[in-house]
Order: structure tokens, then sequence, then C-alpha cells
């Protein structure tokens, strides 16, 4: 007997999520069931399984670029990171003497606020 609800086919974020194991037992068990008798959404399956690899391969290769672009980002931090702790030290001895020059002086008349 066929049934009046309109039939719902499932998107790829839902196929994701199943083929990434990412659903609870109670979803994983209804898109399995959604599987067995949609066609159209057991084909698409193997699509994005083929997608999910290719990109993760993407993601692992490593190229020059990529290897340049490191070696840059970790100059330029060492870089950065000299040039602060040349500038800490002189900005610490300013400071210092920025405090012992306030203790040094004289302070003013107390105002009192009423």
């Amino acid at each position: 007997m066929r049934s009046n609800k309109p039939f719902i086919h499932l998107n790829d974020d839902q196929l994701l999520a199943y083929l990434d194991g990412e659903m609870s037992m109670a979803q994983m068990r209804a898109v399995r069931n959604h599987l067995r008798i949609c066609w159209s959404c057991r084909s698409v399956l193997p699509e994005l399984e083929a997608q999910v690899v290719a990109i993760s391969r993407l993601l692992l290769t490593r190229t020059k670029h990529d290897e340049e672009r490191s070696e840059r980002a970790k100059e330029r931090f060492l870089d950065w990171r000299n040039t602060y702790e040349a500038h800490r030290g002189l900005y610490n001895k300013f400071l210092s003497l920025q405090l012992f020059r306030h203790a040094l002086q004289p302070s003013g008349p107390v105002q009192e606020y009423v």
C-alpha cells in the first residue's frame, strides 16, 4: 500500500553525516532504510565518497608552494620575535625609568572630593 506522504530525498549534508558516522544509531538506521528503497539517493552516495577521498588527498598533499610559504611564515615570525625581544628590553628600561622619576617627584596636595 502506498503512503500519501511526499517522498523526501536525503540532502548532501545528511549523506555526508551518514558516511562520516556523525549520526545517532536511529538516524543511521533511517538513512540505511531510505537508501534501500531510493535509487536516486543511493546513486549519489558513491559520488560523495569519491569527492571526499579526492579532497582528503588534496589536503594531505604538500606542494613546493606550501613549503615555501611555511618557510616564509617561519622567517617572519622569527624576525618579529627578535624585534620584540629587542624592543622589550628597551621598553622595560624606559618603564623602570618612568616609575623611578614618578617616585622622585613630590606629590601635590591631596584633594578631597565631597
